[in-house]
């Protein structure tokens, strides 16, 4: 089940998603170790990969490119004499504004999850973002690494989920996207440190994996150990 999984075999999972073989269902075996759960459904649809396993744990993955994050979400240098494009802010049942993209990648994950049983979510980029608002939606234990912040609605009782944490690297400037104050990430977050100083981009899934490894954070004391979170 997926309780009995720790944050680091989590991340694990996470990072094989992306080795997945979507176009053919996997190939031959899955790769480990999600041959060692089991795959029960593989999507991919509209830019969107995700997977369901047999646990009954969904994997939504996003990019583990800066320059394609900016890009399907900002559009920071259009071309010369093309307007800039904005994304806009979208209201959901709670009354709680989201991004606009991730809003609208979330909306598409529970269209297709709508009649699956899914017991917890997990994701990472704008797979992350987009679990966030999953999993405050559907009440379902959550666990996102390297998300930016999909809340834009400051004060709003749905930045307090219980069920969801975040796991970000404070070196990882996804994880402070949208860049603006109204901006929040939905539940507990956890900022880890690295180990030393570097130049390189930090935000791929086997950056998370090694740093959850080592345990490394900053103001609080240790990670949580598992999915025991909120109730």
């Amino acid at each position: 089940m997926f309780d009995q999984l720790t944050v680091l075999e989590t991340a694990a999972l996470v990072q094989a998603a992306y080795g997945y073989d979507y176009e053919n269902n996997g190939g031959a075996s899955d790769p480990a170790p999600l041959g060692d759960i089991g795959v029960k459904r593989a999507i991919t649809i509209e830019g969107m990969e995700a997977l369901i396993l047999a646990n009954d744990l969904l994997i939504l993955v996003g990019t583990n490119q800066v320059w394609d994050w900016f890009d399907y979400n900002f559009d920071l240098f259009p071309n010369a004499g093309q307007r800039k494009r904005s994304i806009p802010e979208l209201a959901g049942a709670s009354g709680a504004k989201y991004h606009g993209g991730f809003y609208e990648y979330a909306k598409l994950a529970y269209l297709l999850g709508a009649g699956t049983q899914i017991k917890a979510i997990t994701g990472h980029s704008l797979g992350g973002a987009a679990a966030q608002i999953l999993g405050a939606s559907w009440r379902l234990p959550t666990i996102t690494f390297g998300s930016p912040q999909p809340l834009a609605s400051r004060n709003h009782p749905i930045e307090l989920t219980p069920n969801i944490v975040n796991f970000c690297r404070k070196d990882d400037m996804v994880c402070k996207m949208p860049p603006l104050r109204r901006y929040r990430h939905i539940g507990q977050t956890f900022w880890m440190d690295r180990d030393g100083f570097d130049f390189s981009f930090d935000h791929p899934m086997p950056e998370y994996v090694d740093i959850i490894a080592e345990a490394r954070v900053g103001l609080v004391p240790r990670l949580p150990d598992g999915w025991q979170i909120g109730t």
